[in-house]
C-alpha cells in the first residue's frame, strides 16, 4: 500500500493474489481474462520447452550419426568391414547407407530387424574398436611432436 497524489494505492503482486482480490469484489470478467492470459502463456512456454528439446535432440543425432559414418568410414579403410562379425558388419552398413536415419530405423533395416538398444550396443562396439584402432597413431603423433 501507498499513497500517490493524495490517494490511497494498493499493488498486488502474483497472479493468484490477483485473482483471489478481483473474484473477492466480484470482478468475473477480469478474472477469467487473467485466467485465459496465463493459460495461452503456459501453452506458448509449454510448446517453445518442446520444441527446443526436440531441436537439440536433432542436433544430438545427427552429429553423432555424423560422427559414426566417419569413423564406419575409417575402420572400411584401416581394419575393412569383412573382418567384422556379421552382425558388426550390418551395423556399419546400414549406417554408412543411412546416414540420416534414427538408431529405430536402421534397426529396422536390419535382418532379421533390431530394436534400437541391440543395435545401439552394437554401434558402441564398432566405436570402440575404432578407438582401439586409432590409439596408436595418436601416439605415434604424439611421440614424433617431442
Amino acid at each position: 500500500m501507498t499513497v500517490r497524489k493524495g490517494r490511497n494505492v494498493v499493488y498486488l503482486k502474483g497472479l493468484d493474489v490477483i485473482v483471489a482480490t478481483l473474484g473477492a469484489i466480484g470482478a468475473y470478467n477480469a478474472v477469467l481474462h487473467l485466467e485465459d492470459v496465463r493459460a495461452m502463456k503456459e501453452t506458448k512456454n509449454r510448446i517453445h520447452r518442446i520444441v527446443n528439446t526436440e531441436a537439440a535432440n536433432v542436433v544430438r543425432a545427427t552429429t553423432a550419426a555424423a560422427a559414426q559414418r566417419d569413423a564406419f568410414a575409417y575402420l572400411a579403410d584401416a581394419y575393412g568391414l569383412r573382418n567384422l562379425s556379421p552382425v558388426l558388419r550390418e551395423a556399419a552398413q546400414v549406417r554408412l547407407a543411412h546416414p540420416d536415419e534414427t538408431l529405430a530405423e536402421l534397426g529396422q533395416r536390419c535382418n532379421p530387424p533390431v530394436g534400437k538398444a541391440t543395435l545401439n550396443g552394437r554401434i558402441a562396439a564398432l566405436m570402440r574398436l575404432v578407438g582401439r584402432l586409432r590409439e596408436p597413431a595418436r601416439k605415434g603423433s604424439a611421440n614424433t611432436r617431442g
